[in-house]
Order: C-alpha cells, then structure tokens, then sequence
C-alpha cells in the first residue's frame, strides 16, 4: 500500500541496527593507515551492524562517539591484503589512482 511501510521493512530497520556486542572491557584499534585516529586505541562502546555493515563505536578524546567500519580496526578478522602487504608504504591502491587519474582527465575536459 502507497505511504505505509509493509511490516517487512519495519522489521528489517529494526535488524538493521541491532548492537552486536557491547563488552565494556574490549578496547579498539584504528589500523586503516589513512585515518586520523589511526594507531591510537579506545574502549569499545558497542559492536554493531548498521544496513549490513558492521561498526566499531568509541568515544575519542574528546569525548564525541565515533563509528568507523570494522574493517578498519583490529577487530576484522580477516586483513586487507593491500594494506598488510604495502605496511603504510604506499598512500593508495594502484586502482585508486587510475580511477583518480581518469577523473583528473575527466574534470580538465570539462
């Protein structure tokens, strides 16, 4: 029906958003090379999934709640193989850069 939200969505915004864990003794550390928080560790505030992707959420320094994607802490399980391999040499994947190269060229066409 036209306006109303079916009782499928309903249910699927509930799911959406649920904490999948909260443990007030587990700490979290930025490992994206890139972040500005990167190196630096905090205490978990909540694990959860939100429109299927999952998030670390911390308080930082200033005391404001952040939510990074956990594929971008020591909590992912498994590591991305470009940034176990460059070790933080490289600043980007060779893909990023010709997709801003392409782009750059885009932009100077116009």
């Amino acid at each position: 029906m036209r306006g109303k939200t079916s009782d499928l969505c309903r249910r699927n915004q509930t799911r959406g958003t649920a904490p999948l864990l909260t443990d007030a003794t587990r700490r979290v550390r930025i490992t994206h090379p890139f972040h500005p928080l990167s190196g630096r560790e905090y205490r978990l505030v909540e694990y959860r999934r939100d429109w299927g992707r999952e998030q670390a959420v911390f308080y930082d320094e200033n005391e404001e709640l952040i939510a990074v994607p956990v594929d971008w802490t020591d909590l992912t399980e498994t590591a991305d193989p470009f940034v176990t391999l460059s070790e933080g040499r490289a600043l980007a994947r060779p893909a990023d850069l010709l997709a801003l190269s392409a782009l750059i060229e885009e932009v100077k066409g116009s």
